[in-house]
């Protein structure tokens, strides 16, 4: 008999991905909707694989939700860590960007939260043409933090993406 070696892939079609920088908030973002259990870590790529959780209503509608390890500049490049995280896209029907609007004051020498937006567009549009034609929004986490003007941040990425793109984006924080 002939031996072969197969490798199998499952592919689950999932509603949402998160994809953001690493620490922005992804998994604690997955956490508080759903029932999912991961490790939450203070150090960049503490999410190793992609998880994914499930938010149930009352109506019956269950949506998937899957958090993405932190994409970085070059991932789509990258065969051994980036193509293998960011083909977890393909499978999702909606983008949506996670951001850290903590430390996305480009005034005060923080993260410019638009250019960190359109480096994550980038790196997951150059994996896929598909991506492109996707819906997407973005999220803007640890709003809670008062005293670093997130409030004023999230405002301004609002109208900076909506000046960017020419549509109104969904900017939620």
């Amino acid at each position: 008999g002939q031996r072969s070696r197969l490798e199998l892939e499952v592919r689950l079609v999932t509603d949402v991905v998160l994809i953001g920088l690493p620490n922005a908030g992804k998994t604690s973002l997955l956490a508080s909707m759903s029932r999912a259990h991961t490790r939450i870590g203070p150090e960049e790529y503490s999410t190793t694989r992609p998880h994914t959780g499930v938010i149930h209503f009352r109506d019956g509608v269950d949506i998937r939700v899957t958090d993405l390890p932190g994409i970085y500049e070059g991932a789509n490049e990258d065969i051994t860590k980036g193509r293998r995280v960011l083909r977890q896209t393909y499978r999702a029907k909606v983008l949506c960007y996670v951001l850290d609007m903590s430390n996305s004051d480009m005034f005060t020498g923080g993260r410019d939260a638009v250019a960190d937006l359109e480096m994550l567009r980038k790196e997951t549009n150059a994996y896929t043409e598909f991506n492109e034609a996707k819906p997407w929004m973005v999220i803007g986490t640890k709003c809670d933090m008062l005293h670093r003007d997130t409030l004023f941040n999230l405002d301004s990425l609002h109208f900076r993406t909506k000046a960017r793109y020419g549509t109104d984006v969904p900017v939620a924080g």
